[in-house]
């Protein structure tokens, strides 16, 4: 039994991170919280950039109806300015001003979403640091559902497609693995970045990139697998203490400052370069912009796409989780679309959502032979979980009256 397990925005909002439509509320304040911070200072300038850009386009509403506060609008208008180039009027250079939101998007994201030290920074077992809330809890009890229902290769039923830059997903499912490092079962889990993959592996899949994916800005005009790859998730929570005769190596602790890990911080330390080019001018992490336009990104990380397409084609359970499918996510309904020539049958179509014009946006989607296994399960992030686990605490005046996934690993094991 395979089951694919999509996340989009709406998850990470409840772990503090923003929305396309309110990504630049949230990068004012950050900004705001950050302007007597010398080390801000150097980061500073992006969001001026940016700023002094949405300033510009105000001009706009005189005869143009166009929302300026979304960023996958200001990312459409960039992409439109740099095919007319001098026939537009709007004062930019469209290559500093890619690179601005980039930045902007990554200080926002380590801004917002927090991942705190559950060990006090005094304690002589080292330091620990995990994902916000709900994420930790969620990946915990997707991994025990799926153990308990096929124990010898678990890894193997469940993959992740995630449209987040973010590392929320990353660290649970880095955390939860860890466990059974501890006891001798070493998975991990794989962005399937090139075709060499080996091991015990979950699949998770970032179908736009991530914050932690820089790219050799050499290599990177023909294939993003050419990474100078930074500290891995799966190292960063490795901490320092005993259990059952094992040393846990603590890696360096210029991570290890206070009670929050500084995810940015990643930007600024690369190890393991994986070609000969001389990094000399500033690495930019490989972020696939949210406009209608993304071909050219795609082409760079097509193992990923075609690993996302093979994991749909083969699911037999597909769960949709805080993604609302937007219109200029138009690949997505092309990958599925070609996904689901397959043999497998999916049994369920479940999507979470608290907005039901998102279920109605999935039921367009999916086909007759599939309409009668969907369901639009109206709840948060947080309360999915409940509905994977009945077992989870959880306010029972909010229960909702669906089978829950662990049911439906019931089912698909005869069990």
């Amino acid at each position: 039994m395979k089951s694919v397990f999509i996340l989009g925005a709406g998850a990470s909002r409840e772990a503090g991170g923003p929305l396309m439509n309110d990504f630049f509320d949230k990068a004012e304040g950050v900004y705001a919280k950050n302007l007597s911070n010398p080390q801000f200072e150097e980061s500073k300038r992006f969001f001026e950039n940016v700023f002094n850009a949405l300033n510009q386009l105000k001009i706009i509403y005189a005869k143009s109806n166009i929302n300026i506060h979304n960023i996958e609008t200001v990312f459409g208008l960039l992409e439109m300015k740099s095919v007319l180039n001098e026939c537009c009027e709007w004062d930019i250079d469209t290559n500093e001003l890619h690179d601005s939101l980039i930045a902007l998007i990554i200080k926002t994201l380590s801004g917002t979403i927090i991942f705190k030290s559950k060990i006090n920074p005094g304690d002589n077992r080292g330091k620990a640091y995990f994902p916000p809330d709900p994420y930790i809890g969620f990946i915990g009890t997707i991994i025990h559902a799926a153990k308990k229902y096929n124990s010898e290769s678990w890894y193997d039923d469940i993959s992740f497609i995630t449209f987040n830059y973010d590392l929320s997903l990353d660290f649970a499912l880095a955390c939860e693995l860890k466990k059974d490092y501890l006891s001798n079962f070493n998975v991990k889990y794989e962005y399937h970045l090139t075709n060499s993959i080996e091991g015990n592996k979950i699949s998770l899949l970032k179908l736009h990139g991530s914050m932690n994916w820089i790219p050799c800005r050499e290599c990177y005009k023909d294939k993003v697998s050419n990474f100078i790859n930074i500290v891995d998730p799966q190292e960063i929570i490795t901490h320092n203490y005993k259990s059952e005769g094992k040393n846990i190596k603590t890696i360096s602790n210029e991570f290890f400052e206070g009670e929050y890990l500084k995810i940015d911080d990643f930007l600024k330390r690369t190890k393991n370069i994986t070609c000969n080019h001389e990094q000399s001018s500033p690495l930019v992490p490989f972020l696939i912009p949210p406009t209608l336009e993304k071909i050219s990104f795609h082409k760079q990380i097509s193992n990923v796409w075609k690993k996302a397409a093979s994991v749909i084609s083969k699911a037999e359970n597909i769960f949709v989780i805080g993604y609302s499918l937007p219109e200029t996510d138009t690949f997505f309904k092309y990958l599925y679309a070609l996904g689901s020539i397959g043999k497998t049958r999916i049994k369920r179509f479940y999507v979470y959502d608290p907005n039901p014009e998102v279920h109605e946006r999935f039921r367009s989607l999916i086909g007759e032979m599939v309409s009668g296994r969907f369901k639009g399960i109206k709840c948060s992030f947080r309360e999915s979980i409940h509905h994977i686990d009945p077992r989870t605490a959880y306010d029972k005046d909010k229960k909702i009256n669906e089978d829950s996934i662990e049911d439906a690993l019931k089912k698909a094991y005869n069990l």
